[in-house]
């Protein structure tokens, strides 16, 4: 598992169960913790969106995501759930506490000062009877079927864990 790390709350899985047992990126008392964090924004086939990650490789994960859609203002956010760190790739997954709809969140990190990080959120769409643990999935089975888009500011950052 070269560099793979996860983390997630909610129901037993074995994926987690596998990671728990082979990875020491679990935090610890005292023990450094991997971390993602950024704001950022890019623009999508849809438009401009910012959005915001403060994420914990913890046992269960913690953290937040806040998303707005700049051309409709349009906000969600609420707290991760799912974290998945694969080298530079990163996946993130949370339900909203923000509106109705909870995000997956697909990054990749290129280093600073993040002229080339990439990233793109899904917001759930409740109206089609898009469930949220649709999300949660994409994030687990690291989902790399969609399209990244560059960073028009901002920086993403992982802080491996020592």
């Amino acid at each position: 598992m070269h560099g793979f790390t996860t983390g997630r709350t909610g129901r037993a899985s074995a994926l987690a169960a596998m990671v728990l047992l082979s990875t020491s990126s679990f935090a610890q008392a005292g023990t450094p913790v991997t971390r993602v964090t950024g704001t950022y924004s890019y623009t999508s086939i849809s438009g401009p969106k910012a959005v915001s990650i403060d994420a914990h490789l913890t046992d269960p994960v913690k953290g937040n995501w806040h998303f707005t859609n700049l051309d409709t203002g349009l906000e969600r956010g609420g707290p991760v759930t799912c974290l998945v760190v694969d080298g530079q790739d990163v996946w993130i997954a949370g339900p909203a506490t923000i509106g109705d709809a909870g995000a997956f969140i697909y990054l990749r990190d290129e280093g600073s000062p993040g002229s080339n990080d990439q990233a793109v959120t899904f917001i759930q769409d409740v109206d089609l009877g898009q469930s949220f643990e649709e999300l949660q999935g994409w994030c687990e089975d690291q989902n790399t079927d969609v399209e990244r888009y560059p960073l028009d500011s901002g920086n993403l950052v992982i802080h491996a864990s020592g």
